[in-house]
């Protein structure tokens, strides 16, 4: 036999090899194969800085929407967010975190919200029409993010220009 041909066996024995190692390990989903598994936890680590114990957030406005968007912080940490108030305007003042009882419209002489978050998860805040949006992800005492995630139903559905009664920066 030539050497070619030799070659050209080999190359397509490991092309065989690469695709049914591929299409097994494809197939082999922990969660279609037990029925008993759970999806990991999402690990994070905390994107807020810790002073004087609290969690100190910074919130202003980027491109019409709060920024930052996605907050990061521990539980049973207190939180501050410091609304800036020359970045942050209109409805977009009134901001609330369901999850955590957070209803508050910020004002030039009182731009902090503070909480401390009791459980773990993603969790959304808004504005009071839902306009302006973000999400507040709590981290668990291990470091872990667990698979609770209310978003969706946090943040208010309508309230933009021309929708009953406008919206955030209509005047409404």
């Amino acid at each position: 036999m030539e050497t070619k041909h030799i070659i050209t066996i080999v190359g397509l024995l490991l092309i065989t090899s690469v695709f049914v190692f591929s299409a097994k390990a494809l197939t082999e989903n922990p969660a279609s194969t037990n029925q008993n598994y759970q999806a990991p936890l999402q690990s994070a680590s905390p994107s807020v800085p810790v002073q004087s114990g609290k969690q100190v957030i910074q919130l202003s406005m980027q491109n019409g929407n709060y920024y930052p968007n996605t907050i990061t912080v521990k539980k049973g940490v207190p939180v501050e967010i410091d609304v800036d108030m020359n970045s942050v305007r209109g409805c977009y003042r009134g901001i609330k975190i369901p999850a955590f009882g957070v209803q508050k419209t910020v004002t030039e002489s009182d731009n902090k919200i503070e909480f401390t978050p009791d459980k773990a998860g993603t969790f959304g805040f808004s504005c009071f029409m839902g306009m302006g949006t973000g999400k507040l992800v709590v981290v668990d005492e291990s470091g872990n993010v667990p698979n609770v995630n209310t978003v969706a139903q946090d943040i208010p559905k309508g309230g933009s220009c021309g929708a009953s009664g406008g919206g955030c920066g209509c005047g409404g």
